[in-house]
């Protein structure tokens, strides 16, 4: 059972009224969830997840039985960009014939472009798949007019191309640069030639692409040959007449008529500066008059053969002057011919004088002419160096034009090759080949797989439920909703098990039904129910416990009656004086409860109206001398006026002051408008809810109708809760009601 603390219940006032609820707190209000619970939500819904579960799994078998085997081929393509070719045009063609992304990028690229239309529309024609019926189907197939899907209606060509990428799977294998193409159908021929087909395609395509981009490159490289031929002419041209108008010979500026005749003047002119400076120095030499001197600088043959005279001559004369003295007449004859062979030697040396002075001065005539023309040759060189630039300019487009002209004329013939290089990035690395066994379904996993589904899906189908259904089956969850203590629980009793128990426990006939359990079964646990409940109301207040109790519900059979009939019981049980009265004037029930008979029509209407008093209405009750009950009496086309009259307040009032407790067995609240004055004269209202039937929105309007009508709700009854919901893994599963249950017995033996 639950007890709930004095604290979380109502608080009474000075006057004896209760003040109103004290909110639980956070955790009685959101319980936490644990494993037991979650088993139980799964127990509680055991049949519709098994049937829910056992149909998908024998859906799943009928699948994976009578669904048509798939197979699969799978074919693997090479994309490598540093395979590709190159002719050396990266700076003109690099945008045409190589992918300049990165990587990742490129094969991203290939991967759309296998997946383009232009592929899988060149698969389709030429494999004809319009009309393969293992492929497209028969109404598909009966729709296809063409082979071709360019000339086919645009339904059918989408239908086809629809099918073809359902069948079709692309994918880049993980940190590798190859593609994997697979393709399904339930033909395994035909799925390996599609595959092919595929990798065929988009090779074709490839090389075309690229090779119209080398068309193109060609075409264009053949405008630019024309119009650099004629650039090329055009520079020749210009270049010829300024040689002409320049007299520059060859195509060297340096290398000119004009250069070369400086160059051999500038060398004739050293050449005659020298000489003039040899001829010079021996004119000099010869203007001394040194013989000697003369001699060693100018050799000549007459010159030296008189000096060889003169100086035999001489060694003569000494000789014999030495040995015969001046007046040797050979000796006279000596100085003769010396002073004769003196003159000749000065004549000689005159002579040569004259002759290096000649050559001195043709030697500086000839210095002074060329040294002029020298000059004037250079002054030439300088006027042709004033249009070397210009020269140079026009030299250098020549040999530009002509450069790139002949490097675009080796370019065009290569061209051509291009498209084959620049394929040679894609490589098949496997071709499909026909598949042995089928793809899908695979049983050995279909089987394990759907049963698993299966499960999975019944625990979601489970939780699903359980989100749509907005019943409250224990007191946490009322409790969570309402924010309003479960001042007790009361288990369920079937009336099979209530049947099977009354026969085995010596039951008195005619004691009434559950309403009297608490006097039947006094050690049961639904009278230890009620008793909690008593517990919990005369703890609210010690000094002051509430007197006046209305017992209602938001609808019928929720076990108000029943709840009222034992919770009088057990607080007559306890010595106190008790009222039970039956203010359900509509449909009452109370009386059966109890066992009692209807006897006369005098009841709580009769009293209201003035007709019986309140003495003759009472009727005890018989196993309990201080519990006396009040039945509703006749039925009256006004109700709710007689309840909310004050004859009914008078009553009430008069009760108060008679009887130590008053328990009210009320209307449906949403039904009827019987119990609002009620509720609002009373010390404390008790909501019964019923576990498993009773609505969440329901309770919560109940209980805003009551805080409308100013009610003091002391807390909620839950009646017909399942033990095992209620108190996980506690003693109640384990046999605690079971021992109850025999200690009872033997006190009724």
């Amino acid at each position: 059972m639950q007890n709930i603390p004095e604290q979380q219940l109502a608080r009474v006032t000075a006057r004896g009224r209760i003040s109103g609820p004290v909110p639980l707190p956070p955790a009685l209000r959101n319980p936490d969830v644990s494993l037991g619970e979650i088993w139980l939500k799964i127990w509680k819904r055991r049949v519709a997840a098994s049937l829910f579960a056992s149909g998908i799994f024998l859906a799943v078998i009928l699948y994976t039985f009578l669904k048509k085997p798939v197979y699969e081929s799978v074919a693997q393509i090479r994309v490598d960009s540093s395979q590709q070719g190159s002719l050396g045009l990266e700076d003109l063609v690099s945008q045409k014939l190589a992918d300049s992304d990165s990587e990742g990028g490129r094969l991203q690229t290939e991967l759309t472009i296998l997946q383009c239309p232009p592929v899988s529309m060149q698969v389709i024609k030429n494999l004809d798949l319009g009309h393969r019926e293992e492929f497209a189907g028969k109404t598909l197939m009966a729709s296809v007019t063409a082979i071709d899907p360019v000339k086919m209606d645009p339904l059918s060509r989408e239908k086809l191309l629809l099918k073809f990428h359902d069948a079709e799977k692309l994918e880049v294998l993980p940190k590798t640069r190859v593609i994997e193409i697979r393709f399904q159908n339930v033909n395994p021929k035909l799925a390996s030639d599609v595959v092919n087909g595929i990798v065929d395609a988009y090779l074709q395509r490839n090389f075309d692409v690229k090779y119209q981009g080398a068309v193109q490159v060609s075409e264009w490289l053949s405008k630019q040959m024309e119009e650099l031929k004629l650039n090329a002419a055009r520079a020749e041209q210009r270049l010829a007449e300024f040689q002409k108008q320049n007299n520059i010979l060859g195509t060297d500026e340096n290398n000119n008529i004009v250069i070369d005749r400086l160059r051999h003047l500038n060398s004739q002119l050293a050449d005659a500066e020298g000489d003039r400076i040899i001829k010079e120095a021996r004119y000099r030499l010869a203007s001394t008059g040194n013989p000697e001197l003369v001699a060693a600088v100018v050799p000549s043959t007459t010159l030296q053969a008189l000096r060889m005279q003169e100086a035999d001559l001489k060694s003569q004369y000494a000789q014999l002057d030495a040995k015969f003295g001046s007046g040797f007449p050979r000796v006279q004859e000596l100085q003769a011919q010396l002073a004769r062979l003196d003159q000749n030697i000065a004549d000689e040396l005159t002579n040569v004088g004259q002759r290096l002075h000649d050559e001195f001065l043709a030697a500086q005539n000839s210095e002074s002419l060329l040294r002029d023309q020298f000059e004037h040759q250079r002054q030439e060189a300088f006027n042709l160096n004033a249009s070397a630039v210009q020269f140079a300019t026009l030299k250098h487009e020549v040999e530009s034009s002509q450069e790139l002209s002949d490097t675009l004329q080796l370019k065009l013939k290569e061209a051509g090759l291009m498209a084959g290089l620049a394929s040679a990035d894609i490589s098949i690395v496997s071709r499909g080949m026909v598949a042995a066994r089928p793809a899908f379904p695979k049983k050995s996993l279909m089987l394990p797989l759907g049963f698993l589904i299966s499960v999975f899906g019944g625990l979601v189908f489970v939780f699903v439920l359980e989100s749509f259904d907005d019943s409250l089956r224990t007191s946490e969850e009322v409790e969570a909703a309402s924010s309003i203590p479960a001042l007790a629980t009361i288990p369920l009793i079937t009336r099979r098990s209530l049947r099977k128990d009354m026969r085995g426990r010596n039951h008195q006939p005619g004691l009434g039904g559950l309403g009297t359990m608490a006097v039947q079964r006094p050690a049961s646990l639904l009278a230890e129910s009620y008793r909690v409940l008593c517990n919990s109301l005369l703890l609210t207040a010690a000094d002051r416990p509430p007197q006046l109790l209305v017992v209602t519900s938001a609808f019928p059979s929720e076990g108000k009656s029943v709840s009222s009939c034992n919770l009088a019981i057990t607080l007559a049980q306890r010595g106190s004086r008790v009222l039970l009265v039956d203010a359900d004037l509509r449909r009452s029930t109370l009386l059966r409860q109890l066992g009692l008979e209807a006897g006369t029509s005098a009841g709580l209407s009769s009293m209201i109206s003035g007709n019986d008093a309140s003495e003759a209405v009472r009727k005890p009750f018989p196993q309990l001398p201080t519990l006396e009950v009040i039945a509703a009496g006749p039925q009256t086309p006004w109700p709710a006026e007689l309840l909310a009259s004050k004859k009914m307040g008078d009553l009430l009032e008069q009760w108060r002051t008679e009887y130590d407790h008053v328990v009210v067995d009320t209307t449906p609240l949403l039904f009827f408008a019987d119990t609002m004055p009620l509720a609002a004269k009373a010390d404390g209202v008790l909501l019964v809810v019923l576990a498993g039937r009773s609505r969440r929105k329901a309770m919560i309007r109940t209980l805003d109708l009551l805080a409308r009508a100013k009610a003091h709700v002391l807390g909620m009854i839950v009646n017909g809760v399942a033990l095992e919901p209620e108190y996980v893994n506690s003693y109640v599963t384990y046999g605690y009601s079971k021992g109850y249950g025999d200690i009872d017995a033997k006190r009724s033996a």
